[in-house]
């Protein structure tokens, strides 16, 4: 039908179960779970989930639950990791997560984050949050037991076991099974030591060097990967921001605690889940990060900083009207029927199919003929259509993602 959903018999909404193969097949035991030393409390847990539920009807949706992380958990403001523990923990599969399923998802949130923060410090911005044998190299240290050999246990071996659909690559999924499986504690500690540095492609050992001035010149990020169509000065200047000038360098003081006069991305990415926690989205910061990255070097310097913020905030609203016409089975992919449901919040999109319908913006978005719109694809065209929309905070909620039916 029109959305899969149903009343059930006891009168409350059911939503269309997700499908299946969505759903984990290797998830932390409960004995795992217990082990995870929380910040909150189970009664503090379900009084968030209570202030949250306002209707009273005892479960949340996703998107209820993404405002309780951002809220009152903003160090686990990662999409996939969510993700995956909301699918998780959606014992009875109704697509929501109930009031006595919420503790339990907060500890797969906290679990799988920690599994996602090390997943992520192996891989590169261009792989898309693909692990690659180098990458596994890079972090093998910390998940430990995996041997600096070719042999078995080696790290050529155990990246063969991890990407169980030996598709090159190991996915975020696979990598969750693998860990789940052969280090089942590793994400119910707190890790004190640094995660490392993420690694840059490159077609040399670094392709960094130390500039003229004697500062580190990290390798320029690739051309292609630089936004082309960026927000005006004129749209950023319109920006209301909640921390003046003066507080947001100040911020970037703290965190560059060398005081060398620049961040890297895993320092800037700090400084968002820290202070900004509500713009914790990594496509929207990584756009963010490379159209403010001015001189090309790989890291922010203090005076591109403030400018950054901005670009941050713009690219966020951009985010979270793109994201709200995707669905998890799209990966971040815009379909048609996705830009139909979030147009009437770009406005001037008409219900037809004569040039300024729907079919025909997304014709136009869809700058690479994919058959489907990418972040940064619908980036340009909102910069170039309606530049102003994201330089205002919007006061109307945006509508809930849709489930693929």
């Amino acid at each position: 039908n029109a959305t899969g959903n149903a009343i059930g018999a006891d009168g409350k909404f059911k939503a269309k179960p997700l499908p299946k193969s969505t759903k984990p097949t290797v998830v932390p035991s409960k004995e795992m779970l217990d082990k995870i030393v929380m910040t909150k409390s189970r009664e503090e847990a379900i009084a968030i989930f209570d202030t949250t539920d306002t209707n009273g009807n005892g479960f949340l949706s996703l998107a209820e639950i993404d405002k309780t992380i951002v809220t009152s958990f903003p160090k686990w403001n990662y999409k996939k990791p969510l993700m995956r523990a909301f699918k998780a923990s959606d014992q009875d599969d109704t697509g929501y997560i109930e009031r006595n399923e919420y503790f339990k998802f907060l500890r797969m949130v906290k679990y799988y984050t920690t599994l996602w923060e090390l997943y992520d410090a192996g891989t590169d911005d261009e792989d898309e949050d693909r692990l690659k044998v180098k990458g596994l190299e890079h972090i093998a240290p910390y998940i430990g037991g995996i041997e600096d050999t070719d042999n078995d246990g080696g790290v050529g071996a155990v990246f063969e076991e991890m990407d169980a659909n030996k598709g090159g690559v190991v996915l975020f999924e696979e990598f969750c099974e693998w860990m789940i499986t052969n280090r089942p504690e590793y994400a119910t500690v707190d890790h004190e030591e640094a995660l490392p540095e993420k690694q840059v492609e490159s077609d040399n050992a670094t392709g960094n060097a130390i500039g003229a001035d004697g500062k580190f010149k990290a390798k320029p990020l690739p051309k292609s990967t630089k936004p082309t169509v960026v927000p005006s000065k004129e749209m950023l200047d319109k920006i209301v921001m909640t921390k003046s000038r003066e507080e947001a360098i100040a911020i970037f003081d703290t965190t560059d605690t060398n005081g060398n006069g620049f961040l890297s991305l895993a320092e800037i990415d700090k400084t968002i889940v820290t202070s900004f926690p509500k713009w914790n989205y990594k496509k929207p910061l990584m756009r963010a990060f490379k159209a403010s990255d001015q001189d090309d070097t790989g890291y922010i310097e203090r005076n591109e900083y403030f400018k950054f913020l901005r670009m941050v905030k713009y690219y966020t609203t951009l985010w979270e009207l793109y994201d709200a016409g995707t669905d998890d089975e799209d990966e971040d992919r815009l379909k048609v029927k996705g830009l139909e449901h979030i147009a009437p919040y770009i406005g001037g999109i008409e219900d037809t199919d004569n040039d300024g319908g729907v079919g025909a913006v997304f014709e136009e978005m869809d700058a690479n003929k994919g058959g489907v719109v990418l972040f940064e694809e619908f980036c340009e065209w909102m910069i170039t259509n309606r530049p102003e929309y994201a330089t205002v905070d919007h006061e109307e909620a945006l509508p809930e993602k849709q489930v693929e039916s």
